[in-house]
């Protein structure tokens, strides 16, 4: 394993060297109607206090597209734990004070409001399998092994201030967070390697639907123990199939203990892969 990054909530920016491509279709300019630098592109979204930046990385159309991709995720499963963390955001005035959530109340179902200090908050992930490609599984066919589970405030005088017998959880889309972790690992591989340092094999994932979401994406059989960082990642290569593959493992809250991941995302020429082993 190589240079590990750890991320904190009050980490400083650091700023890679400029790429001046956009790091998805390789355009060169940010809208073919506006002359303007390309956008900077947070290897992990600001919103989850991302402190990792591309200079001049990404055009108009794929910011879109990996904006929608990162919001679909942090303003759905992560949006209460972001805020009880205070997690940097772009509009901290607009931080919500409470949340709404569907629960059964006196036995009957209905929206209510709740004061984040009273809405139950989990941070919850699947468990996976190998990446699919490692595996030697068809595409289309997953390892989704059972889900991690983080109570961060679940009180249960918050249900009988309330009356609440249930109240139903935010749901995962199963494309989007493997689309978003793709996202963080090929931005990271170009960090690290630069633009041509390796042959990338997520682009049609993150730019298209998010189908067969584990073929790149997969996991280890056992949890690592709780670290000291918000957020972590760190580069390794393997030898399967004929092939040098780029790993990238990404940890989000590693100070929780969530799962990590290996994002198989780009094969390396064998001097580049040396290089990537006895660099110090």
């Amino acid at each position: 394993m190589a240079d590990l990054v750890s991320i904190q909530i009050d980490s400083p920016i650091t700023r890679y060297r400029t790429v001046g491509c956009c790091i998805y279709c390789g355009a060169a300019r940010y809208s073919g109607a506006e002359i303007r630098p390309l956008s900077d592109e947070h290897v992990v979204a600001e919103g989850l206090s991302g402190t990792l930046i591309l200079p001049r990385a990404s055009c108009r159309r794929c910011e879109k597209v990996t904006g929608k991709i990162e919001g679909n995720i942090l303003r759905t499963i992560l949006w209460a734990p972001r805020t009880i963390l205070k997690l940097r955001t772009k509009r901290p005035k607009e931080r919500p004070t409470e949340f709404a959530a569907t629960a059964n109340v006196d036995g009957e179902e209905t929206n209510i409001n709740l004061p984040i200090e009273d809405y139950p908050t989990i941070l919850f992930f699947p468990r996976l399998g190998p990446p699919g490609i490692l595996a030697g599984r068809p595409r289309d066919v997953g390892d989704m092994r059972q889900m991690w589970i983080y109570r961060m405030n679940v009180n249960p005088s918050s249900f009988s201030k309330y009356k609440i017998r249930r109240i139903m959880s935010p749901v995962m889309e199963a494309q989007r967070f493997s689309q978003m972790l793709a996202k963080i690992a090929h931005s990271y591989a170009v960090a690290r390697f630069g633009i041509n340092g390796f042959s990338p094999l997520l682009l049609e994932h993150i730019l298209g639907t998010g189908e067969c979401p584990w073929h790149f994406v997969g996991g280890r059989a056992h949890d690592l123990p709780a670290t000291n960082s918000l957020h972590e990642i760190e580069h390794e290569w393997c030898s399967a199939n004929g092939n040098i593959y780029l790993l990238i493992r990404v940890r989000l809250f590693a100070s929780f203990g969530a799962p990590d991941y290996w994002v198989v995302t780009g094969q390396l020429s064998r001097s580049n892969a040396r290089n990537a082993v006895t660099e110090p």
